[in-house]
């Protein structure tokens, strides 16, 4: 994906962290756990599909407990594995969201645009996500920008500013963001596992390199490297 390409996509403060990546040797293959958390109905499992498949669908059925979705893309240089932890958003399976974000190198919280409600328990997930990921780039994800919206952007950007997060319009719908979401945040993780110095290599049992037991820690950048924001799309 050329650089160019990432120009409409709409990214608040950086905030981020990283995580380790495990790579095959041979194949030079970065992965990269994903997990799609919010409320049920936000359009975690369309997010995931439109980026998979292209493809969408108007209904899908309630995600149990949390869905898989794979994917392989050459972002750049680089063939990222991303693999996607799709979280239901019921009540009822809440307390089974924290075993599926161990290990996650990047969370997108997911609202409705249309749904205040899905808005205010945005701080719900994201206590989940400190109390239970140590080191995760964190995405606030505003789905369904095709559609008129009832919660404010400049409310919801200054929310992800204040909490640092970086803050993404996108629309599983029409696809607009979508591609460019997974892509430019994937990037950008690997990015910053590849400037780091690994002082330690070793190889475990599967003759995949890993940088051992302790966690590549990423400085956080001061750098506003948001876009001029610009109006959501429209149908």
């Amino acid at each position: 994906m050329m650089e160019s390409e990432n120009k409409d996509i709409f990214i608040g403060s950086p905030g981020s962290r990283g995580q380790p990546a495990f790579f095959s040797s041979s194949e030079n293959i970065y992965k990269l756990k994903v997990v799609l958390i919010g409320d049920v109905n936000v359009g975690k499992t369309s997010l995931a599909v439109r980026f998979s498949k292209d493809k969408f669908e108007e209904k899908y059925q309630q995600t149990i407990g949390a869905s898989f979705i794979s994917k392989i893309a050459i972002v750049k240089s680089d063939v990222i594995h991303f693999q996607i932890w799709d979280t239901a958003g019921q009540e009822r399976y809440k307390s089974l969201v924290p075993m599926y974000l161990r290990g996650a190198h990047i969370a997108f919280v997911v609202f409705d645009i249309t749904d205040p409600g899905s808005f205010a328990h945005i701080g719900f997930w994201l206590d989940a996500l400190r109390h239970h990921c140590d080191m995760v780039t964190i995405v606030l994800v505003a789905n369904k920008c095709d559609l008129q919206s009832a919660v404010d952007e400049e409310m919801a950007l200054t929310y992800a500013e204040e909490h640092g997060l970086q803050f993404v319009t996108a629309s599983a719908k029409t696809g607009y963001n979508v591609e460019r979401l997974f892509h430019s945040i994937g990037s950008k993780v690997v990015d910053k596992l590849k400037s780091q110095t690994v002082t330690s290599v070793v190889r475990d049992g599967n003759s995949r390199l890993c940088t051992g037991n302790q966690p590549i820690h990423v400085e956080k950048q001061d750098t506003d490297t948001r876009v001029k924001k610009k109006k959501c799309c429209k149908t």
